[in-house]
């Protein structure tokens, strides 16, 4: 188990210095996270939001740059939590709502296929920047 998470930290940190780097040219702020229970990700702050990225391997030999932000939630009724979140989820182009309610959160993430290139400046500016936006548009449908 620990060579498999030795072999996967050793095709990860490359891709995650390379999007720190990325993201330090487009003038955001991060910082790589290593955690011994979760992959290692970046943490960047977009437009006063903590944002998580972590590059995850999938079954097709590529990886998949996943975006997640949390928004706290005053305590509210679960049932209409859950269901704002479905309506958000209807209309979102990229990113997707869940509830945490251990937490209370609203969890919104997004997947962005890497290229062939891996995640250019343009691609990354795109995906954020819809993140921000969907997130602003789930907090105005009150």
């Amino acid at each position: 188990m620990e060579e498999n998470r030795e072999e996967l930290l050793e095709q990860l940190m490359p891709k995650l210095t390379a999007l720190s780097e990325r993201l330090e040219d487009m003038g955001i702020e991060n910082d790589v996270l290593m955690a011994m229970e979760s992959l290692p990700a970046v943490l960047a702050e977009v437009e006063g939001r903590q944002l998580q990225l972590a590059c995850v391997p999938v079954a097709e030999g590529g990886y998949l740059l996943s975006i997640t932000a949390a928004l706290e939630i005053p305590e509210e009724d679960e049932e209409n939590l859950v269901e704002r979140c479905c309506r958000f989820n209807e209309n979102s182009l990229l990113a997707m709502a869940c509830l945490d309610p251990f937490r209370n959160q609203v969890i919104f993430k997004c997947g962005v296929p890497e290229a062939e290139e891996g995640w250019d400046s343009r691609i990354l500016t795109f995906a954020l920047e819809a993140l921000a936006a969907d997130i602003r548009r789930y907090e105005s449908q009150g």
